[in-house]
């Protein structure tokens, strides 16, 4: 072993490591500038295996939509319309997040998640909040509040969607959603 190698079991780097990933939360959070691809799959990976607290960055544009366009944990459960999940590049996804009828979200945005279903993805939501709820002592009608939210978001299918667009790609009455 060398003088200057890091083990897994080194008390000091652990410390370093810990102030290290405080910080970029800390910076991103205070920065004006969009997060970088890199910055968020870095925060995203941190909150799956429990280095950052959820409520830390709920409200960081950590979600990418179909159109590339990013948002907060916070804002999609305050955005009121359905979820749906599309193929990467599909033709209609942009369509009919930009007419606002459904957040689109793609297969490999829930990869970075380690989800395969939409509902796997808000069950985290929602197990990320009850484990702060429980072990750090958050306000818990704050934590029940944003519970409930995610709650009441609908996810339906993306071929059910498609199917209501009228030939001019708008939203038909008698959709479903």
């Amino acid at each position: 072993m060398a003088r200057n190698e890091i083990t897994a079991t080194d008390q000091v780097w652990g410390e370093i490591d810990s102030l290290l990933r405080s910080e970029g939360v800390k910076r991103a959070k205070k920065s004006k500038r969009k997060l970088t691809d890199a910055q968020r799959a870095s925060i995203i990976s941190q909150l799956l295996i429990g280095d950052i607290d959820f409520s830390d960055v709920f409200k960081l544009d950590l979600i990418t939509d179909c159109r590339c366009q990013t948002f907060s944990p916070y804002t999609l459960w305050n955005r009121k319309i359905p979820l749906t999940l599309c193929e990467d590049n599909h033709p209609l996804g942009e369509r009919i997040a930009s007419s606002l009828s459904a957040t689109v979200l793609t297969h490999s945005e829930l990869k970075k998640w380690s989800a395969t279903v939409l509902n796997a993805l808000l069950l985290k939501f929602r197990k990320f909040l009850m484990h702060e709820a429980t072990y750090k002592e958050l306000c818990s009608n704050s934590i029940r509040h944003y519970i409930n939210e995610i709650r009441q978001i609908r996810c339906i299918s993306y071929e059910s969607i498609a199917m209501s667009l009228n030939s001019s790609y708008t939203q038909l009455n008698t959709a479903g959603t």
